[in-house]
């Protein structure tokens, strides 16, 4: 886990600027660091008192010299190295994933396809290391770095340097004894086999939680380690024989890398994908995330810590997104429905200022044309009088209709608005996005929205999914959740009871006639009056 530099730290070895804490060991602190063009190494500073030593120096730097020519997909590379400084460094690609000991101590033993697939990807490395004529001995599980892509290992051959030195060599041994061979322990000459049993140690230790010759004083496992038979119970039934077989006493007796990587990926050309169970995903987007964001908590930097940072920092964005969006719209809005105004205003002063045009005449009664005035006697007839009574013209008052002016296309200012809103409905599909992809794929948030969405366990049946959701305990859950943990395979009765409430421990377990439950790797609950019969979601 990474922490933040303290202040008797260095900020910057050779040209390599340093960001965080990685951890430490019996030959030095690793920190994180950068390069001048942004790249994340791990820079492994040596400690002053071995610093100090000839002979210490002569070793690392001709084991610096031979891991730089390791190559293979499944090592971190050597990429710099300065053993002639005060103190001596070495900088290694920066995998960015919690160590097999962190994951196995913090989230518990790893299902069996994904203890096969890590075992793969270690035997390649090791005959990657091997090809270079190194060992590595110090295979162990904080030197197994879990990564999205797969596993590396890290400090391969550079524990030979310390060979010899008193000041580490009691350090050394007590990290490392529950995972050392029988010719480590006895201070003999060691070879690849020597990995292979440590690789058998490893994988042990990944299925179980647990080393092969247990834990105590250091002259107490390494006597068992020398002289006991390994302890491979709740091995899986698959892994056990080859296991066992790693774990010969006698080098000659195990098996090659080669063999070891043949029957873990059943002899088939193609190796199997390493699927990390959800809880040990997320503590690696965690690591990738401080990449990327440079987000550290305060105090004391736990997983909680930061998660909570990033979240914090998460949310503040993405508020601070949505915000912007919703001005910037309202702006546009407004600015349309101005220029829309204004153009009508401007339409209508136009139509006052035009000529008025085809507006009836104000004169009187008109003469037909081509008619003649008739000079008849008729016409004469007419008395003053009649004429004196004759009503005047009447005006005409009928005004044409007014003209209908034509409708004016839809408005640019009506088509920007549109456009505005589509963008914003684009805006509001990728947060909705990413809050999915949260609930998908976070835990933390995953389980505070399924507190709303669960219905307890009253209805489970075969297919549904298990999760734990604080505080009602184990509820059901979305199967496309990341809270979800189990899946349901069948429901049975409780296991029966014998006199004075004691259970029958020799009956077979009640799940066994469930279709598809295993007892080797899968689970039951105790839920709503029965007991449910589940497998682990990987």
């Amino acid at each position: 886990m990474s922490r933040a530099l303290r202040a008797e730290d260095p900020r910057r070895i050779g040209p390599y600027r340093l960001h965080s804490r990685l951890g430490g060991g019996g030959m030095g602190q690793v920190y994180l660091g950068r390069s001048p063009g942004g790249r994340a190494v791990a820079v492994k500073v040596v400690r002053p008192e071995l610093a100090d030593d000839i002979g210490f120096r002569r070793r690392f730097a001709t084991e610096v010299e031979a891991a730089g020519r390791v190559g293979g997909f499944y090592t971190a590379q050597v990429l710099d190295s300065d053993t002639e400084a005060d103190p001596p460094w070495l900088a290694t690609a920066y995998i960015p994933g919690p160590s097999l000991y962190e994951a196995v101590e913090t989230h518990g033993p790893l299902p069996l396809d994904t203890v096969a697939a890590l075992g793969a990807g270690l035997a390649e490395g090791l005959a990657a290391v091997h090809a270079c004529r190194l060992v590595h001995r110090d295979l162990k599980p904080g030197n197994v770095i879990l990564a999205s892509d797969g596993p590396r290992l890290i400090d391969f051959g550079i524990a030979r340097a310390m060979d010899a030195t008193s000041y580490t060599q009691t350090r050394t041994v007590l990290g490392t004894a529950a995972f050392m061979s029988p010719e480590q322990a006895v201070g003999a000459p060691v070879g690849p086999p020597s990995d292979v049993f440590s690789l058998a140690c490893v994988l042990t230790y990944a299925a179980t939680g647990n080393s092969p010759f247990g834990t105590g004083r250091i002259e107490a496992v390494a006597f068992r380690v020398v002289h006991a038979e390994p302890d491979l119970s709740g091995v899986p039934h698959r892994l056990a024989p080859l296991l066992a077989a790693c774990l010969a006493k006698a080098p000659e007796d195990r098996p090659g890398v080669a063999e070891v990587l043949e029957r873990l990926t059943g002899g088939g050309a193609d190796h199997p994908t390493l699927v990390l169970p959800p809880q040990v995903t997320t503590m690696v987007t965690l690591r990738e995330t401080i990449l990327v964001t440079d987000v550290l908590p305060p105090g004391r930097d736990t997983e909680a810590e930061l998660r909570a940072a990033l979240e914090s920092r998460f949310l503040a964005d993405l508020h601070l997104l949505t915000a912007r969006r919703h001005a910037e719209a309202a702006r546009r809005r407004l600015a349309a429905k101005d220029r829309a105004r204004e153009r009508e205003q401007a339409q209508r002063q136009e139509a006052r200022r035009e000529p008025k045009k085809d507006r009836p005449k104000s004169s009187g009664r008109s003469t037909p044309s081509g008619k003649k005035k008739s000079g008849s006697s008729g016409a004469k007839r007419f008395s003053a009088s009649a004429s004196a009574h004759r009503p005047p013209p009447v005006r005409s008052t009928r005004r044409p209709p007014p003209k209908t002016a034509p409708k004016p296309p839809a408005s640019t200012a009506a088509k920007k608005e549109d456009e505005s809103n589509s963008e914003y409905g684009w805006w509001l599909a990728i947060a909705a996005g990413i809050a999915v992809a949260l609930y998908v794929f976070h835990e933390g948030f995953s389980v505070w929205v399924s507190q709303a969405l669960n219905d307890g366990t009253d209805t489970l049946e075969a297919g549904d999914c298990v999760g734990h959701v604080p505080p009602e305990g184990d509820v059901e859950v979305p199967c496309w959740a990341a809270a979800a943990d189990y899946t349901v395979l069948g429901l049975a009765s409780a296991p029966p009871e014998l006199e004075a409430g004691l259970i029958d421990y020799e009956a077979p377990h009640v799940c066994t006639g469930v279709t598809g439950w295993d007892a080797s790797v899968d689970h039951a609950l105790e839920l709503g009056g029965y007991t449910v019969c589940v497998e682990v979601i990987e």
